[in-house]
């Protein structure tokens, strides 16, 4: 029910946004000038748009027109990553199905857990957040208040790290924040991806139907073996003594 349509079965006095005045649906330059395609592009400013109009109408809440724009060509971009980007090693190449995985070592470097389960179609930087994500929940839920969390992809610290995490257009870094914000010792590292090796092992088992949690109590004969040459470069999660 747009404001045209309104306006043309005579429930509203005007077919134009009460925003902008503007009747179109699209700015030329918005799109061209980004070098993003048009059906991307759509279908993310439809999504905030929705979002916008239940936030005037259920909480009062306004917000800026450019905010809304810079969140439209941000998951835009992260639509077109879906196709464009290079498969993580946390990806199938025969299927693109991406599964994620995490360790939790205690500081000498032994193996405490470990984790992982299949997440579907995702851009690389989405399969990060989600694994940090969900290792940061299996910390709190085990009561691992002091925590070092290392990961390779320097992009997805980044965001984390932002002082404005919490009001990211990203919703995982969103989320991830709000985690943050919880009572305990968190610091996030990066680590070069050879030195993840045990992580990307344990990824690739987690079988591609798996999309609950799996939960690894032991470590293969495999991955003890990379834990141990790897013992002072854990990855992703670290629980620390105080």
């Amino acid at each position: 029910m747009t404001n045209v349509e309104r306006a043309r079965r005579g429930i509203s006095e005007s077919p134009c946004c009460d925003l902008c005045g503007g009747l179109s649906n699209r700015t030329a330059s918005v799109s061209d000038s980004n070098d993003l395609a048009w059906n991307l592009l759509f279908s993310s400013c439809i999504w905030q748009i929705w979002k916008l109009r239940n936030d005037r109408v259920f909480a009062n809440i306004s917000h800026d027109p450019s905010i809304i724009l810079s969140r439209c060509l941000s998951w835009a971009k992260n639509y077109a990553n879906l196709y464009h980007s290079s498969h993580s090693n946390a990806t199938a190449l025969s299927s693109g199905l991406g599964s994620i995985g995490g360790l939790f070592r205690d500081y000498g470097g032994s193996w405490i857990s470990g984790f992982g389960r299949s997440i579907g179609f995702l851009d690389a930087l989405t399969v990060k957040l989600w694994a940090i994500h969900d290792g940061l929940e299996l910390a709190w839920n085990n009561g691992f208040l002091n925590l070092q969390v290392r990961s390779e992809c320097s992009m997805a610290i980044s965001l984390i790290m932002n002082p404005n995490a919490a009001a990211s257009s990203h919703a995982l870094v969103r989320a991830i924040a709000n985690l943050c914000r919880r009572a305990w010792s968190l610091e996030f590292t990066w680590i070069p991806r050879e030195t993840n090796r045990p992580v990307d092992s344990l990824a690739k088992q987690v079988p591609p139907d798996q999309f609950d949690l799996l939960m690894f109590n032991q470590p293969s004969c495999y991955i003890n073996g990379l834990l141990y040459r790897n013992v002072h470069c854990s990855p992703y999660c670290k629980a620390r003594t105080s």
